[in-house]
Protein backbone atom coordinates (compact mmCIF):
# COMPACT_ATOMS: atom_id res chain seq x y z
CA UNK A 1 0.00 0.00 0.00
CA UNK A 2 1.69 3.54 -0.90
CA UNK A 3 0.73 6.82 0.75
CA UNK A 4 -0.14 9.21 -1.72
CA UNK A 5 -1.98 12.09 0.11
CA UNK A 6 -3.21 12.66 3.95
CA UNK A 7 -6.65 10.75 2.40
CA UNK A 8 -4.45 7.47 1.88
CA UNK A 9 -2.73 7.73 4.45
CA UNK A 10 -5.63 8.58 7.52
CA UNK A 11 -6.76 4.97 5.37
CA UNK A 12 -3.23 3.41 5.92
CA UNK A 13 -2.96 4.14 9.90
CA UNK A 14 -7.07 4.32 10.63
CA UNK A 15 -9.44 6.60 11.65
CA UNK A 16 -9.11 5.65 15.25
CA UNK A 17 -4.87 5.70 15.66
CA UNK A 18 -5.70 9.33 13.45
CA UNK A 19 -7.72 9.85 16.64
CA UNK A 20 -5.72 8.55 18.86
CA UNK A 21 -2.83 10.95 18.04
CA UNK A 22 -4.88 13.68 18.08
CA UNK A 23 -5.54 13.01 21.54
CA UNK A 24 -2.34 12.81 22.35
CA UNK A 25 -1.44 16.08 20.71
CA UNK A 26 -4.61 17.42 23.03
CA UNK A 27 -3.03 16.02 25.82
CA UNK A 28 0.31 17.25 25.53
CA UNK A 29 -0.93 20.75 24.94
CA UNK A 30 -2.85 20.48 28.49
CA UNK A 31 1.14 20.97 29.89
CA UNK A 32 1.50 24.36 29.38
CA UNK A 33 4.12 26.65 28.95
CA UNK A 34 6.63 24.72 32.03
CA UNK A 35 5.27 21.06 31.52
CA UNK A 36 8.11 18.25 31.07
CA UNK A 37 6.67 17.43 27.83
CA UNK A 38 6.80 21.09 26.73
CA UNK A 39 10.42 20.23 23.86
CA UNK A 40 8.29 17.72 22.66
CA UNK A 41 5.15 19.43 22.18
CA UNK A 42 7.46 22.14 20.42
CA UNK A 43 8.58 19.44 18.17
CA UNK A 44 5.25 18.42 17.11
CA UNK A 45 4.09 21.31 16.47
CA UNK A 46 6.97 22.34 14.57
CA UNK A 47 6.93 19.25 12.03
CA UNK A 48 3.49 20.21 11.28
CA UNK A 49 5.08 23.50 10.98
CA UNK A 50 7.24 22.09 8.38
CA UNK A 51 4.34 20.85 6.63
CA UNK A 52 2.70 23.23 6.11
CA UNK A 53 5.20 24.77 5.15
CA UNK A 54 6.67 22.30 2.67
CA UNK A 55 3.58 22.54 1.02
CA UNK A 56 3.39 26.23 0.46
CA UNK A 57 7.01 26.19 -1.20
CA UNK A 58 5.56 22.86 -2.95
CA UNK A 59 2.72 25.32 -4.75
CA UNK A 60 5.24 28.11 -5.17
CA UNK A 61 7.30 26.26 -7.36
CA UNK A 62 4.25 24.82 -9.73
CA UNK A 63 4.38 21.36 -7.68
CA UNK A 64 1.09 19.46 -8.41
CA UNK A 65 1.53 17.17 -5.37
CA UNK A 66 1.29 20.12 -2.69
CA UNK A 67 -0.60 17.34 0.09
CA UNK A 68 2.83 14.99 -0.94
CA UNK A 69 5.08 17.84 0.19
CA UNK A 70 2.64 18.20 3.13
CA UNK A 71 3.70 15.04 4.49
CA UNK A 72 7.36 15.31 3.63
CA UNK A 73 7.46 18.28 5.59
CA UNK A 74 5.35 16.91 8.10
CA UNK A 75 7.59 13.72 9.01
CA UNK A 76 10.78 15.59 8.06
CA UNK A 77 11.95 15.78 11.95
CA UNK A 78 10.42 11.87 12.70
CA UNK A 79 14.34 11.03 14.29
CA UNK A 80 14.03 13.70 16.62
CA UNK A 81 10.38 13.57 17.51
CA UNK A 82 11.03 9.40 18.45
CA UNK A 83 13.83 10.26 20.15
CA UNK A 84 12.18 12.38 22.35
CA UNK A 85 9.56 10.47 22.87
CA UNK A 86 11.26 7.14 23.34
CA UNK A 87 14.85 8.06 24.48
CA UNK A 88 14.12 11.23 26.68
CA UNK A 89 17.18 11.21 28.19
CA UNK A 90 19.19 10.07 25.47
CA UNK A 91 18.22 13.38 24.08
CA UNK A 92 18.45 15.42 26.72
CA UNK A 93 22.70 14.32 26.50
CA UNK A 94 22.42 15.18 22.76
CA UNK A 95 21.04 18.90 23.32
CA UNK A 96 23.38 19.10 26.43
CA UNK A 97 26.14 18.78 23.75
CA UNK A 98 24.72 20.62 21.21
CA UNK A 99 24.37 23.68 23.58
CA UNK A 100 28.15 23.19 24.84
CA UNK A 101 29.04 23.66 21.12
CA UNK A 102 28.79 20.45 19.81
CA UNK A 103 27.54 19.68 16.33
CA UNK A 104 23.84 18.19 16.33
CA UNK A 105 24.50 14.87 14.14
CA UNK A 106 27.77 13.91 15.63
CA UNK A 107 26.20 14.42 19.52
CA UNK A 108 23.37 12.11 18.29
CA UNK A 109 25.92 9.46 16.78
CA UNK A 110 27.67 9.55 20.18
CA UNK A 111 25.16 8.85 22.06
CA UNK A 112 22.53 6.92 20.32
CA UNK A 113 24.74 5.34 17.55
CA UNK A 114 23.20 6.82 14.74
CA UNK A 115 22.11 10.45 13.73
CA UNK A 116 18.23 11.48 13.94
CA UNK A 117 18.03 11.80 9.86
CA UNK A 118 19.55 8.05 10.17
CA UNK A 119 17.09 7.39 12.82
CA UNK A 120 13.99 8.47 11.01
CA UNK A 121 15.26 6.37 7.58
CA UNK A 122 15.06 3.12 9.51
CA UNK A 123 11.94 3.45 11.02
CA UNK A 124 10.16 4.88 7.86
CA UNK A 125 11.69 1.95 6.18
CA UNK A 126 10.78 -0.31 8.40
CA UNK A 127 6.76 1.35 8.19
CA UNK A 128 6.78 0.99 5.05
CA UNK A 129 6.81 4.28 4.10
CA UNK A 130 6.86 5.16 -0.01
CA UNK A 131 10.60 5.76 -1.18
CA UNK A 132 9.29 9.11 -1.73
CA UNK A 133 8.90 10.56 1.71
CA UNK A 134 11.83 7.87 2.91
CA UNK A 135 14.25 9.99 0.29
CA UNK A 136 13.07 13.68 2.37
CA UNK A 137 14.28 12.31 4.99
CA UNK A 138 17.97 12.79 3.83
CA UNK A 139 19.66 16.07 5.41
CA UNK A 140 19.81 18.59 2.48
CA UNK A 141 23.13 19.19 1.18
CA UNK A 142 25.00 22.10 2.30
CA UNK A 143 25.10 24.98 -0.63
CA UNK A 144 23.33 25.90 -3.89
CA UNK A 145 20.91 23.11 -4.84
CA UNK A 146 20.94 22.49 -8.14
CA UNK A 147 17.26 22.87 -10.18
CA UNK A 148 15.14 19.37 -9.05
CA UNK A 149 14.73 16.94 -12.04
CA UNK A 150 12.37 14.84 -10.94
CA UNK A 151 9.20 14.46 -8.97
CA UNK A 152 11.35 13.06 -5.91
CA UNK A 153 13.59 15.83 -6.10
CA UNK A 154 11.23 18.90 -5.84
CA UNK A 155 9.87 17.16 -2.67
CA UNK A 156 12.76 16.80 -0.74
CA UNK A 157 13.66 20.45 -1.81
CA UNK A 158 10.61 21.93 -0.71
CA UNK A 159 10.84 19.97 2.32
CA UNK A 160 14.31 20.63 3.36
CA UNK A 161 13.92 24.06 2.97
CA UNK A 162 10.46 24.11 5.15
CA UNK A 163 12.69 22.13 7.58
CA UNK A 164 15.60 24.44 7.54
CA UNK A 165 12.89 27.21 8.12
CA UNK A 166 11.84 25.79 11.09
CA UNK A 167 14.89 25.25 12.63
CA UNK A 168 16.23 28.18 12.18
CA UNK A 169 12.67 30.31 13.68
CA UNK A 170 13.32 27.89 16.77
CA UNK A 171 16.96 29.34 17.75
CA UNK A 172 17.69 31.72 20.00
CA UNK A 173 17.54 35.47 18.70
CA UNK A 174 20.47 36.17 17.00
CA UNK A 175 21.96 32.72 16.24
CA UNK A 176 20.47 32.63 12.84
CA UNK A 177 22.65 35.30 11.44
CA UNK A 178 25.61 32.60 11.46
CA UNK A 179 25.23 30.73 8.20
CA UNK A 180 25.62 27.29 9.54
CA UNK A 181 23.96 27.83 12.88
CA UNK A 182 20.86 25.90 12.12
CA UNK A 183 22.14 22.68 10.98
CA UNK A 184 23.17 22.57 14.81
CA UNK A 185 19.63 23.56 16.04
Amino acid sequence: CSVGNISDAIRLLGFEQVRATCNGLMYFSHFGEQGPDRALLDTLVSSFVCGLMARHVASRMGLQEVEDAFLCGLFRGLGRSLTQYYFADEYAEVIELVRGGGDETESARAILGLSFDELAIAVAREWKFPDTIVDTLLPTPAGALPKPGNRGEALAAASGYAYGLVQMAALPSGLWRDAGAWRRA
